[in-house]
């Protein structure tokens, strides 16, 4: 890979991300099971790639990246729908979280555990139905 087609800034920000990465893993057990893991519902007709399946100190766990400034309630939608077709295609998810990573010095790493996901889940199929219909919509122009 060439990395001359980046800027200096741009490399030290992504340096400062795995290092906070590095030091998120270190602080917890993990057991990788896979990553960029691609994955088709045919229940509900989308796909998506989960960023890090794996073993959480002992649980079987969805663990989706971010880099920003926060963790915001559509995030955790978007981690809703990777569940329900890891589900789909008999993965048995005990757990889940956002793991949001730094990208400056100043930034740490933010590990935010997703406890109740029903309602995501169902807003994550209000959100597929809606892309639906405006497909429909678009067509009928």
């Amino acid at each position: 890979m060439n990395y001359d087609d980046y800027t200096a800034n741009q490399r030290s920000l992504a340096e400062n991300a795995v290092i906070k990465f590095f030091d998120w893993e270190s602080a917890n057990k993990v057991k990788y099971i896979a990553s960029e893991l691609q994955m088709v519902s045919e229940k509900y007709q989308y796909g998506g790639t989960c960023d890090i399946l794996a073993e959480l100190d002992g649980k079987l766990t969805l663990v989706d990246l971010k880099t920003c400034k926060g963790i915001y309630t559509e995030m955790i939608t978007q981690l809703a729908g990777y569940e329900m077709a890891l589900q789909e295609n008999g993965h048995k998810i005990v757990a889940r979280g956002i793991l949001r990573i730094g990208r400056d010095e100043e930034e740490g790493f933010e590990w935010k555990p997703v406890l109740n996901m029903d309602l995501h889940r169902k807003r994550f199929v209000c959100c597929r139905n809606l892309y639906e219909l405006n497909a429909l919509i678009r067509k009928a122009k």
